[in-house]
């Protein structure tokens, strides 16, 4: 092509140039090339770096969360190398986390190194084994191994066991108890084996357990909490007979052996539970510790120590899930039941992760509104191994073990979460229910926690009602305060299953309370038992001079319906109206509900 160039003269110049395009446009990607080369060098290097803070980040997160947790926890490689070991794991063995990681679990077991690694390779789902430990100073230590599978590791919880010895040194001195001058554990173990080699010699064991006392001593202190003791102990030898031996097992537990003689020892036992029935008076607070007491006998249940502990302790746990049972005597069936429960116990706190967890809503209907007015969250695990599971079964394993207050956060956030979806599609829903364990109640954020809760989820704090069990009655002077910060925020307070702890009804006035539910034990008899139907008249009488609510749970018959309402109860929660039933379904039901044709109209009185 021809091109003209002007000189600074002025003067112009036409002079032919050979062009050649494709070799511009040769160089133009070449250098687009290079120039997205290194823009996508730099932004691999910068993801790279990004991604690498963030899983530092998510690794500090997951220390902490493993060293606020009570269990010595591991994790375990294939070839059972220490990957992780946090703080309990350090208090509980004595070896700090740069001594422990990178090194392989067998330096805690001297006496067979093989134990871990061949528990590893036949580990296909998770198994419990005991161990003997060795601490850092050279002690060795009675432990239970909790193995988990994973993909890749391996979940490795260590605890003490309860049912193995300790020696004297390593929380007692002696052979006594220096809190309360009983024999210790060691002291126990000795007699009870002297006993074991007289042949002729029939007795008893028993564990006796204070389940609340680790909730009592935290909340009293050091000094209250041991004067709660040694009252406890004072009561238990009162009524003692001769030749019985009880002695401090732990911290909450006592062992008892009792001669099988001419003496009524059911009568004994009950007379104990008795005792400690009777509330006890610290700081002018009226505190209650009931007792659950298991109990095997020699030579039936075992001839040697090892099993007759055993046997006795699961004994115990039997009695402690078992409600208002003065004792439970060893059957060989119980023993699938504790392997169960230890199941239950070790696999319930990855539930919610696995989300084997649901929410099921059971709808109360008022017979004013003849229409469903509110409905109570029901937790539901779907175990992938043994199924559904009751939470009759399930909630008891969690409170003992703690899970209970995750859970319980978990249950609350769900249940408001998807009463706001029901506002939303404007069904008539008025209020949610959701039950409250203690242990939760007793968090000391729980009011302010539950309050952020409502405000995220914008459901109105009226709209929700907590439910509590009676047998917070027996903690209300300390339980007061928080109740009446739900009062202050505007949250309805049920108290449930009313009518199951009859005497307190002379403390109902101490509770801030919105509502009573009758217990279901009462309404299933109300038909034929003239003493049901009194209680029933009494709570319903109680609610109306007192301006609280009733609701009547399990009502499955239209006589049923019809006593309640003459007795102008008119809330009713039962099968005759709606099963428990999941969201979707609730949805459904609440824009299609109609009350049974059999209902009577209007109000009872």
């Amino acid at each position: 092509m021809t091109v003209e160039l002007i000189y600074s003269t002025g003067t112009g110049l036409f002079q032919e140039v050979l062009a050649r395009p494709w070799l511009f446009l040769v160089c133009i990607l070449v250098l687009t090339f290079l120039l997205t080369g290194v823009m996508a060098l730099l932004s691999r290097e910068w993801m790279q770096l990004r991604h690498k803070k963030w899983m530092l980040s998510l690794h500090n997160l997951y220390e902490q969360a493993m060293d606020r947790t009570t269990d010595a926890v591991l994790i375990l490689d294939g070839r059972g190398t220490i990957l992780s070991w946090n703080r309990a794991a350090e208090e509980l063995l004595g070896y700090s986390k740069e001594e422990m990681l990178q090194q392989p679990a067998a330096r805690l077991v001297p006496g067979d190194r093989r134990l871990i690694q061949e528990a590893l390779d036949r580990c296909r789902q998770e198994m419990l084994l005991p161990l003997k430990a060795r601490h850092k100073d050279d002690r060795t230590i009675n432990l239970l191994l909790t193995l988990q599978p994973h993909e890749h590791f391996y979940t490795a919880t260590l605890r003490f066991d309860e049912l193995k010895p300790v020696t004297a040194g390593t929380t007692l001195h002696g052979d006594k108890d220096t809190l309360t001058g009983l024999p210790n554990r060691t002291a126990f173990l000795a007699y009870l084996e002297e006993q074991i080699t007289i042949e002729t010699f029939a007795f008893s064991v028993s564990f006796l357990s204070v389940d609340s006392f680790p909730r009592l001593a935290e909340a009293l202190g050091q000094k209250p909490s041991e004067r709660l003791l040694l009252e406890m102990t004072d009561r238990l030898q009162i009524v003692l007979p001769n030749g019985a031996f009880l002695a401090r097992w732990s911290d909450f537990v006592f062992a008892l052996i009792l001669p099988d003689e001419d003496v009524v020892l059911a009568g004994i036992w009950e007379q104990m539970r008795q005792k400690l029935k009777q509330p006890f008076s610290v700081h002018g607070l009226h505190l209650y510790a009931p007792l659950s007491i298991g109990v095997c006998f020699y030579p039936q249940d075992g001839k040697n120590a090892e099993l007759l502990l055993q046997h006795a302790y699961v004994a115990k746990r039997q009695a402690k899930q078992t409600k208002d049972t003065s004792v439970s005597y060893f059957d060989t069936s119980m023993m699938n039941h504790i392997e169960r429960m230890f199941q239950l116990e070790a696999d319930l706190p990855m539930a919610l992760s696995k989300q084997e967890l649901e929410l099921h809503y059971q709808p109360q209907v008022s017979l004013t509104d003849r229409s469903i007015v509110s409905a109570e969250a029901l937790l539901r695990w779907n175990h992938p191994e043994l199924g559904p599971i009751s939470p009759l079964e399930f909630i008891p394993i969690a409170e003992e073990a703690e899970t209970i207050v995750p859970i319980g956060w978990w249950v609350m956030e769900e249940a408001l979460r998807e009463f706001h979806q029901l506002q939303k599609n404007s069904t008539p829903l008025q209020q949610i229910a959701v039950n409250v364990s203690l242990i939760q109640l007793e968090q000391p954020d729980f009011a302010e926690r539950l309050e952020l809760l409502l405000h995220r989820y914008q459901v109105k704090a009226a709209c929700l009602e907590i439910e509590i069990t009676e047998s917070i009655m027996q903690e209300s002077s300390r339980l007061t305060d928080v109740l009446e910060k739900l009062q202050e925020i505007g949250v309805t307070i049920a108290l449930d299953d009313f009518g199951t702890g009859y005497s307190s009804l002379s403390r109902l006035h101490s509770l801030p309370l919105d509502r009573l539910k009758i217990d279901k034990s009462f309404i299933d008899d109300i038909a034929v038992s003239p003493s049901a139907l009194n209680v029933v008249h009494t709570v319903v009488y109680l609610a109306e001079q007192t301006g609280l609510d009733i609701v009547a749970e399990g009502v499955e018959t239209i006589e049923q319906v019809h006593m309640l309402k003459e007795l102008n109860c008119l809330t009713y929660q039962g099968y005759y109206f709606a099963r428990p039933l999941a969201a979707d379904a609730l949805k459904t039901t609440l824009q299609n509900y109609q009350i049974p044709r059999d209902v009577p109209v209007g109000a009872g009185m």
